[in-house]
């Protein structure tokens, strides 16, 4: 993720775009206020359902997010699918590393 900072990665459910880190590498997306992960995450928590503590990675461009879980007092590794409409989590890797991201 650090290293394309942003990007897209399929996967069997959907195409998702990534959030960049914040800072002079961020890239503003027309769809997206801020752009970088921090600022997404925040707004996405503002959102009804939306797993508490999580981390927005990117979304599939429907208001879906691939987000990361809190695991203790860390996240991850494990990412799921967050359903904007249900609410619902669905387990999509066991690794950020098991997707393959395209630049």
């Amino acid at each position: 993720m650090k290293t394309h900072n942003g990007g897209e990665i399929p996967t069997e459910m959907d195409l998702w775009e990534l959030y960049p880190l914040p800072g002079p590498g961020a890239v503003k997306k027309a769809h997206q206020p801020s752009g970088d992960l921090v600022h997404e995450t925040l707004e996405r928590r503002t959102w009804p359902d939306f797993p508490e503590g999580a981390v927005a990675l990117g979304d599939n461009g429907l208001g879906d997010q691939l987000v990361m879980l809190r695991n203790g007092d860390q996240f991850g590794p494990e990412l799921h699918f967050w359903h904007h409409e249900t609410g619902q989590l669905e387990w999509l890797a066991a690794d950020f590393a098991d997707l393959e991201q395209v630049p």
